[in-house]
Formats: structure tokens, sequence, C-alpha cells
């Protein structure tokens, strides 16, 4: 896992924190930026992504989600000679 993002992209990331509903504990931090997504958990969090809810949820729904987003803008974009 990368330790730090470029430059570039750290004055144009999100950053979020995932908390536990049951206790507000954060859970894991996400660094949103054009070009990728970093996940760094907190300790001590464990996990893999065999994990049910995990790959269910999270790879399939989530990061497919983003995917099918960024697939409809450039679609546009492309289709669309107003937005570039």
């Amino acid at each position: 896992m990368r330790n730090e993002l470029s430059q570039e992209n750290k004055s144009l990331r999100e950053t979020r924190i995932i908390k536990r509903l049951k206790d507000n504990t954060p859970v894991a931090r996400f660094h949103v930026t054009p070009e990728e997504v970093l996940i760094l958990l907190e300790d001590p969090i464990r996990l893999s992504v065999e994990t049910p809810p995990f790959k269910s949820f999270f790879i399939n729904r989530i990061l497919q989600g983003m995917i099918n987003k960024d697939l409809l803008i450039r679609l546009i974009k492309d289709n669309c000679p107003k937005l570039k």
C-alpha cells in the first residue's frame, strides 16, 4: 500500500473517515482523487477482501458504482463537445 499520494493529487483529494455504527469508532480513511481511491485501515482493524460484507458490498456495489459513474461521465463528454 502506498504511504503517500503525489503532490498534485494531495491538492485534489477528498478524505473521508468511515466509522463503525455501533460505537462510532473509526474503521478506515478513504483518500479519493480523480485517479485513485486509497483505503487506509485504522489500527487495530484487520480485513480480508474475502470477507463477505466487504467483497459483496464494497467491491461489487461501491466500486462498481464508481466505475459506472466514470464511464457515464466519459460517454457524455465524448458525445457532447460543449462539456469538454
